[in-house]
């Protein structure tokens, strides 16, 4: 079963809780599942299944013990359950969505904690040229070739074997990449991950090139194979953050999609949010 930190509703992951036991032992009931969470009778945890209630603060506190929970995970349901009790009473989205934001923080640090790799400015300076990460990504292709001029050739974007071998050169250096006991090229860490809000040289050089690569894609690329869209809303200054972080829970949702072994290509994927009004 999924962790209940992939889940945004705490009603849900009971459900599917409930469901995944009676597919697994069809004697299984609620009746049984309120014994073993030492409840007087099953009332109390059908309202919360069917959303009639939310859990008070004794039965919070038997589902934790329950799932033993991992402190994150605790600290995670306790939020989802005062979400739930919160958009009950119907209080001010400023405090639902402050729930919220700190558990994409949450959500975050959690998820990439152990296969990300912080990179700092100075570092990130060093290997600001696009082409670097695409080659930390073509090591997960299946027929990837370590040669320098093979690496350049499936480029679409033009790339020479010198520029390649220096960005390998600069991965190894700061350890994003490193060579195995064959001479084959494997990635180090699955995220790379820079301070946010900070517009440094390196940055700026990185998204200036993958930005050209888009513009030049609308032309070059199979509308097939890109897609290419966008909006234009009008929004409150106040509302930057929340946007933001949207964008950021995304990518953290769409990345999921990539980091297989037998991928056959690699892709960029560019957001632009910036005002078009002073």
């Amino acid at each position: 079963m999924k962790s209940i930190l992939e889940y945004s509703d705490y009603r849900k992951f009971l459900r599917d809780h409930a469901k995944l036991k009676r597919q697994k032992n069809t004697r299984w009931s609620i009746g049984l599942w309120s014994r073993k969470l030492k409840l007087g009778s099953t009332t109390s945890l059908n309202m919360i299944l069917n959303g009639q209630r939310n859990p008070g603060p004794s039965i919070t506190k038997r589902l934790i013990e329950y799932f033993n929970f991992r402190t994150e995970e605790k600290d995670y349901f306790l939020d989802l359950v005062e979400i739930a009790k919160l958009q009950q009473a119907g209080p001010s989205q400023d405090r639902i969505r402050s729930l919220l934001t700190n558990d994409l923080k949450k959500l975050s640090l959690g998820k990439q904690s152990k296969q990300s790799r912080h990179i700092d400015q100075r570092t990130f300076l060093k290997i600001s040229n696009w082409c670097c990460y695409v080659i930390r990504q073509m090591t997960l292709l299946r027929d990837f070739s370590e040669d320098p001029a093979s690496i350049a050739a499936r480029m679409i974007f033009p790339t020479s074997p010198l520029e390649v071998e220096t960005a390998i050169d600069s991965l190894l250096k700061v350890g994003l990449l490193r060579k195995t006991k064959d001479g084959r090229l494997r990635r180090v860490s699955k995220f790379v991950k820079t301070d946010d809000d900070i517009a440094n040289e390196g940055l700026k050089r990185f998204h200036e090139a993958m930005i050209g690569h888009g513009l030049k894609a609308i032309r070059k690329i199979d509308v097939q194979e890109r897609e290419i869209t966008g909006l234009t809303l009008a929004i409150k200054r106040t509302q930057i953050g929340e946007a933001k972080e949207l964008i950021r829970r995304f990518i953290q949702e769409f990345n999921r999609l990539g980091g297989h072994r037998d991928s056959d290509q690699v892709s960029q994927l560019n957001i632009q949010f910036f005002p078009l009004t002073q």
